[in-house]
């Protein structure tokens, strides 16, 4: 069963670490392209504060399809991903968001950061028909082969249409 965290009724605008969290303990991630990154005034508990916002393109998705607040470390992991510091750069380029615990301000917490986007090898046919099966005899999922693997839209097809 899936489940709300509470935050994402506090700050529905933006991309959080809740955002990823589903209420499972399986890893969540999500691969999105950078439409544009630009400042914007964000209304915060402290008031109003100009911040980098990231807009990505619109997924099928509608959790996803909401800008993220750039902090240092995740802008840096941008331009490290697109060879160039400088934001204009960035449009087009596909990274891999992911949900990190780390120390801050004394506390543990959950953040969002940001690597290469994960690339997933091609299935085989003859492993793809043996995948095929799997679902059919319900031991596998439609979502695990798709996590594991990038499918041809030929393959797709087949494998939506169990």
């Amino acid at each position: 069963m899936k489940k709300t965290h509470w935050k994402k009724l506090d700050n529905p605008n933006y991309l959080g670490a809740y955002s990823l969290m589903d209420g499972s303990e399986k890893e969540v991630n999500v691969n999105l392209t950078i439409n544009r990154v630009v400042v914007e005034t964000i209304k915060t508990d402290r008031g109003e504060d100009e911040k980098k916002v990231c807009y990505f393109e619109p997924t099928n998705n509608k959790e996803f399809n909401k800008p993220m607040i750039l902090n240092s470390v995740n802008s840096n992991a941008i331009a490290i991903i697109a060879d160039s510091p400088y934001i204009e750069d960035w449009k087009g380029h596909s990274i891999n968001i992911f949900i990190l615990n780390f120390k801050a301000f004394g506390e543990f917490m959950d953040g969002l950061r940001i690597r290469p986007l994960k690339v997933l090898p091609p299935i085989a046919d003859d492993r793809f028909k043996k995948a095929l099966l799997s679902v059919a005899k319900e031991t596998t999922s439609k979502e695990t082969i798709k996590e594991m693997f990038t499918l041809t839209k030929a393959q797709n097809e087949e494998l939506e249409a169990i």
